[in-house]
């Protein structure tokens, strides 16, 4: 999946310098070559990272950024973003230097140097099981656990994938009957681990009686324990 939003990121920054071709008046100045020498654009500078986040200073006409991650002895990974910051939480496990690239148009201005490198540990993290499931009005809570992406919500045998720790069950419109559901934290398949499912939480639906069925139900009460009181009767006799 992240090979995809790489992808998808680097699409949007060629996008931009195609979108720049249309832009150019040719009829200005025909021939390109004699056009002015692009410009480079600046080194981008104070490169910092706080809670997994790489962020550094935007740099003017830049349309976009390569963010280097480098590992010894493996092939370095190269993440395309349109703006000055860069979730890491899609690394493996492993430590990087960092490098950071501004993108020009290529017509105005040429891609900057590299900036100064910056060293990151990516350490594994095994997510914490999700506690204090419970259900109010016909929604699910539990309390969050810190640095999971996702919340797996399994009910009997059918999965749910939420983004926070709050599960509406009201527009399911369940039948009446008993649940059984549990809740695992997800995390990024790299370096943050899956929590094991929770304890089970026993969520039951009773059956909504209409004003016949309520005089049927105590009827059929009323039987059981006649047949319970004789039965006991005769025991005894």
């Amino acid at each position: 999946m992240s090979d995809i939003n790489d992808l998808i990121d680097l699409l949007k920054i060629k996008r931009n310098r195609y979108d720049l071709d249309d832009a150019i008046d040719t009829t200005i100045d025909p021939d390109p070559d004699t056009m002015e020498e692009p410009d480079t654009l600046e080194t981008p500078s104070n490169i910092t990272i706080d809670e997994r986040t790489l962020t550094w200073d935007s740099v003017d006409h830049a349309i976009g950024y390569e963010v280097t991650a480098s590992r010894d002895d493996d092939e370095p990974l190269v993440l395309s973003v349109e703006t000055p910051t860069l979730s890491l939480d899609r690394l493996p496990v492993g430590t990087y230097r960092l490098s950071v690239t501004a993108i020009g148009d290529t017509f105005f201005y040429t891609d900057s140097s590299s900036s100064e490198t910056i060293d990151y540990d990516v350490v594994a993290i095994q997510l914490e099981t999700p506690t204090n499931l419970r259900i109010t009005n016909g929604v699910l809570r539990f309390d969050s656990v810190e640095n999971a992406v996702e919340y797996e919500v399994k009910i009997n045998y059918t999965e749910f994938i939420i983004d926070e720790n709050v599960f509406d069950l009201n527009p399911f419109d369940l039948p009446f009957g008993q649940y059984v559901i549990t809740v695992r934290a997800l995390g990024n398949d790299q370096a943050i681990f899956d929590s094991a499912p929770s304890t089970p939480h026993t969520y039951v639906i009773e059956r909504e009686l209409d004003g016949f069925d309520r005089v049927v139900s105590d009827i059929l009460k009323h039987e059981v324990k006649e047949i319970i009181f004789g039965f006991l009767k005769k025991t005894d006799d």
